[in-house]
């Protein structure tokens, strides 16, 4: 009789428990689907801001630092202004192609992937995995759809997307397997560029920023302060960013997949056993297959230029390698 309080004591606290954690829950859910629809909204905002810091920045660099130096077309002024377009048109072109290029999709039909309908009612039902011809399949329960491997369901846009690398606000849109190397072409050019702006604005800013000397410019010195501060914070900033992106392409891994490669190779390491990225081809061939080239070309620098690679593959079918090795 004595232990019955006790036990009843134990069952009152366990259900309050199992309230409060329904509570929490229920809260991080609100707060996550009110931090998805303001990203969406602030989306076009954010990329609106970008393109006018990034417009601003190359105005004042043309207008006002390249011919601070030199005329335009003297021997020193057309080697400044020269590679100067060449970056400009390379941010420009990389960043709407990444704002405007579709991530890439799975196919809406199960069909596709040559499924029985019991491996369909299976994958859709148990939320199970089937490993098949094109890799190992799940189920998405919001889009309703078999996902194939490296696809994630992005919740701020609606849809899966294939190789998924992250929802970047700048861009309003997903970072995937379409639009992956025109987002990394993007921070590099965006990196190069607000370096070299950052270097030709120097004296320039030093001139704007002595209000006892004369300043002669189409713009104004603030513009000219204000563009050299913002090229070269930016160009500090980008310079850990760019070096995220380069070490995830050159080891075949999106964002997403770095996190879950990591909670594997642990699990693997209490196992006694060594994790090798599934995906992981080396760095040559991760290279030649992110930016779409095949071993061999002989216009290897193409990568550099701006077009649309033609050797990306479906996003669907990805050549694996061997997974965990005993130690």
């Amino acid at each position: 009789h004595r232990r019955q309080p006790l036990r009843h004591k134990v069952s009152l606290n366990r259900a309050n428990m199992a309230r409060g954690n329904g509570l929490v829950a229920k809260f991080l859910y609100v707060c996550k689907a009110i931090v998805e629809n303001v990203v969406k909204i602030v989306g076009p905002i954010f990329v609106l801001l970008a393109s006018t810091l990034i417009t601003g920045v190359i105005y004042v660099h043309f207008v006002h630092n390249i011919p601070f130096y030199q005329p335009y077309f003297s021997i020193g002024g057309l080697l400044n202004l020269i590679p100067s377009i060449f970056i400009s048109f390379c941010i420009g072109y990389n960043y709407l192609s990444t704002v405007f290029t579709n991530p890439g999709s799975p196919p809406p039909s199960a069909n596709y992937y040559n499924l029985t309908e019991e491996e369909i009612e299976l994958l859709s039902g148990k939320q199970v995995h089937i490993q098949s011809k094109k890799g190992l399949l799940k189920w998405c329960g919001k889009c309703d759809t078999v996902k194939p491997p490296r696809t994630h369901h992005c919740s701020i846009c609606g849809k899966c997307v294939l190789k998924m690398d992250h929802h970047c606000p700048w861009v309003a849109n997903c970072v995937g397997h379409e639009n992956h190397r025109f987002f990394l072409m993007f921070i590099f050019y965006l990196w190069l560029g607000c370096g070299y702006a950052s270097m030709c604005a120097f004296l320039p800013f030093r001139a704007a920023g002595n209000s006892l000397l004369p300043f002669h410019g189409v713009v104004s010195r603030g513009a000219v302060i204000f563009s050299f501060v913002i090229a070269t914070a930016v160009f500090v900033a980008l310079t850990l960013m760019l070096a995220w992106q380069l070490l995830l392409a050159l080891t075949n891994q999106t964002t997403i997949e770095f996190y879950t490669n990591q909670a594997d190779s642990s699990r693997a390491k209490k196992r006694g056993e060594l994790f090798k990225n599934p995906y992981d081809q080396g760095i040559g061939r991760n290279f030649l297959q992110f930016y779409g080239m095949v071993r061999g070309d002989p216009y290897w620098f193409k990568w550099l230029l701006p077009f649309q690679p033609p050797n990306l593959g479906d996003g669907i079918v990805w050549e694996t390698a061997r997974v965990p090795m005993s130690v």
